[in-house]
């Protein structure tokens, strides 16, 4: 056993990553750079926001005053709160919850977007099922842009079953791995 001990304490750990300036690093011999990981997320950042905008808004603007501008600093977490799909956005303390229909509600009031999503059988709305799935399929497409930008901006392991694991709330067998630790947003791993 203590060869065996001697033999761990004695082997080398080298890093694939050196720090060739301030700004950069080497990763096996090709440079990286902070600027050059910004701008990619910076540009993921803009594709999102596109696509939100052109796909899942179909081009409305939002009315002025509507922007969910968040001081994270100031959010608050019931660490210990297990309640069944608990989340720090509901925390009453702050409020958020009063932005949960927002979207839903822009798009249906407006004449060619509930066009899209209903029709109406005598008095009767009724949900067009086809383009609530097409709508939903795109929306999916702004999450996967979403964990990209994860991935990239805060630099998790890039597996899916990891990436998966960032549940928002609380679930049966599965605890939320996004919340706040020191008023700082935190993607906690399992």
């Amino acid at each position: 056993l203590k060869v065996l001990t001697k033999i761990r304490e004695d082997e080398v750990h080298t890093s694939h990553f050196q720090w060739v300036s301030p700004k950069e690093l080497s990763y096996k011999g090709d440079i990286i750079s902070f600027q050059n990981i910004k701008r990619t997320v910076e540009g993921l950042q803009s594709r999102y926001v596109e696509h939100m905008e052109d796909k899942l808004m179909f081009g409305l603007v939002m009315p002025s005053g509507s922007e969910l501008d968040v001081d994270i600093s100031a959010l608050v977490e019931d660490v210990s709160c297990q309640a069944l799909g608990y989340s720090f956005l509901d925390d009453a303390r702050k409020k958020l919850g009063q932005y949960k229909t927002q979207l839903g509600d822009l798009l249906l009031r407006d004449p060619q977007c509930l066009d899209f999503f209903v029709h109406q059988v005598d008095s009767e709305v009724v949900y067009k099922a086809e383009a609530c799935v097409n709508w939903l399929r795109l929306y999916e497409e702004s999450l996967l842009l979403l964990a990209t930008g994860l991935t990239l901006s805060a630099g998790p392991s890039a597996r899916a079953s990891e990436i998966a694991r960032y549940l928002l709330r609380e679930n049966v067998g599965a605890a939320r791995r996004v919340g706040l630790v020191g008023r700082n947003l935190s993607l906690n791993r399992s």
